[in-house]
């Protein structure tokens, strides 16, 4: 699973420096998993030159730092009060461009060989589409379709205060598996 959810961070973290520059002082929010599980259903079709740029891709994939942050040797337990402002984001991005500049370039072309998904000639990805949605209030976190519910640890330490009033970068992350459900940037509190 770790080479899976390494492959998933590494795409999460090219994803958000190729939007970042066409979104500056917005928002941005999407399901690094979603996409991934959408462009794997065309990778399985693919072939020739197409399948090498979609490998060469994956191969550029770097999981290094974001396990070295999350890791339990590095963090320790503490009770934190954390205060987010209610918030909504629903955004959505045409992906074909990005994923052009990120190598995989046949993909949109005529080049494209997806003689595993259909027998049919000249066929190409025309777009890929993505959507998300996560909601942040009092009741908990909404994603899509996933509700999280944030526990804290009970201590007789008092408690650090860290107060999201800036703009500040966010993911929810799969504990089981160790993927990246959903990455973001607020940049409004």
């Amino acid at each position: 699973m770790g080479s899976i959810s390494a492959a998933n961070a590494e795409f999460c973290f090219d994803l958000f420096r190729e939007l970042k520059p066409q979104h500056i002082n917005e928002n941005i929010f999407y399901s690094p998993l979603s996409i991934i599980s959408a462009l794997a259903m065309v990778y399985l079709g693919t072939r020739g030159n197409t399948a090498l740029q979609v490998e060469k891709l994956e191969n550029t994939i770097n999981f290094d730092k974001l396990m070295a942050w999350t890791s339990s040797t590095n963090m320790r337990k503490r009770k934190v009060e954390v205060y987010l402002p209610r918030m909504k984001l629903e955004e959505q991005y045409s992906l074909a461009p990005v994923l052009s500049s990120l190598g995989m370039t046949d993909l949109f072309t005529q080049s494209a060989d997806l003689s595993g998904i259909s027998t049919g000639k000249n066929l190409a990805v025309s777009e890929v589409i993505h959507k998300s949605h996560v909601e942040i209030n009092e009741e908990g976190t909404e994603a899509a379709a996933a509700t999280g519910v944030t526990i804290v640890l009970m201590s007789h330490v008092f408690p650090i205060k860290f107060k999201a009033d800036h703009p500040f970068l966010f993911f929810i992350h799969h504990k089981k598996t160790n993927l990246i459900l959903f990455y973001g940037r607020f940049s409004s509190p």
